[in-house]
């Protein structure tokens, strides 16, 4: 299994909500000044404070034999928004819990929008091998 989660309070649904509208074509109504559609239905529990808790239920309930997650290290970054939602020992802890873990790393410059210097921003895989 393959986990590609938000890793950060900004709900990709808010970018990407056109896409979704699109496939789905319901021709929502839309409201504001903005003229936005409701997105509560599509936003992700990734983002939220109980991000913890719903990777542990994913983990939990995976039935394959190997796990790869791909999450960066933003833990603790300057703008409390950006900070990733899952802590690097919640993750380690949930995945031990299904098997043997291997944590791979990889430096890379992260995109920013200037406000933020994005220095020593690494990309990790987190390999869990299910033997449980």
């Amino acid at each position: 299994m393959y986990i590609d989660p938000p890793y950060n309070s900004r709900q990709y649904s808010d970018a990407y909500h056109l896409l979704e509208n699109l496939s789905e074509w319901k021709k929502p109504k839309v409201e504001g000044v903005g003229k936005k559609m409701d997105r509560s239905h599509i936003k992700s529990a990734y983002c939220l404070k109980n991000a913890t808790q719903a990777f542990e239920d994913l983990i939990k309930n995976a039935n394959c034999k190997h796990i790869l997650l791909s999450y960066n290290n933003t833990a603790d970054s300057k703008d409390d928004r950006s900070n990733a939602r899952i802590k690097d020992n919640d993750i380690i802890r949930i995945l031990k819990q299904k098997g043997e873990i291997e944590i791979f790393e990889k430096d890379y410059k992260a995109f920013t929008t200037g406000k933020s210097d994005g220095d020593g921003n690494a990309e990790r895989i987190f390999y869990c091998k299910v033997t449980k």
